[in-house]
């Protein structure tokens, strides 16, 4: 009996610690640190503008565009992804008979804990566009 009594004064001291210590952080913790000159973007003096919008308050969005698009660069459109190579070869056929030059690519890399082998999938795409609104 002594040595319950020995036992709940200890868990109420403990709780009583864990507790008032959990009282003390503050809830919103610290703001961000925002360092502009530290982003590793590209190599140095490449040309950079940046835009800041603020999303709402102790929120912002900015926006960095750096360097210049790559010539060989393009958009394109994803039409669909399937786990069978024969299905999205059923796809292109379809796209080509309505005119447009369909692709797959395979997918690799699954998630750590996916244990399946093989691809992730075969993606169906169409078109090289210059822009995202050509695309």
């Amino acid at each position: 009996m002594a040595m319950n009594r020995r036992r709940r004064r200890m868990m109420v001291a403990v709780a009583s610690v864990a507790l008032s210590a959990g009282l003390v952080v503050p809830a919103g913790g610290l703001p961000a640190r925002s360092d502009p000159e530290g982003l590793p973007l590209g190599p140095p003096g490449l040309e950079e503008t940046r835009t800041s919008t603020e999303l709402a308050p102790g929120v912002l969005h900015t926006l960095i565009r750096r360097g210049h698009p790559d010539p060989d660069d393009f958009f394109t459109v994803d039409i669909a992804l399937f786990a069978r190579r024969a299905a999205a070869e059923s796809t292109v056929r379809s796209l080509h008979r309505l005119g447009y030059a369909g692709r797959i690519e395979r997918i690799e890399g699954r998630a750590p804990d996916d244990p399946r082998p093989g691809p992730t999938g075969y993606l169906v795409q169409v078109g090289r566009f210059s822009s995202q609104d050509r695309a």
